[in-house]
């Protein structure tokens, strides 16, 4: 059985980053969208290399867009390690 997740990260002027979790007993699917108008200091592809690098995961992307797969992690966890990457 799958669930999905679809949160909207966004902080006061910038524009919303979009985050898809797709989530099932073993692994999360993880999917990072970043508008090329956005100023933040992260982009999808290296929001991305941070998850691979916290969670040993696999993955990669380019600016705009990026997928990753962790395992062995509790969805909250993961969530709140990018809000907090999105607040720097």
């Amino acid at each position: 059985m799958y669930s999905i997740i679809f949160k909207f990260i966004s902080y006061p002027n910038t524009p919303p980053k979009i985050l898809l979790l797709k989530i099932n007993e073993k692994k999360i699917n993880c999917y990072v969208g970043v508008s090329k108008e956005c100023k933040h200091r992260y982009n999808a592809k290296q929001i991305i290399s941070e998850l691979v690098l916290k969670f040993s995961a696999k993955g990669g992307g380019n600016p705009t867009f990026g997928t990753s797969v962790i395992i062995g992690q509790k969805t909250s966890v993961v969530l709140n390690y990018i809000k907090e990457m999105a607040k720097a």
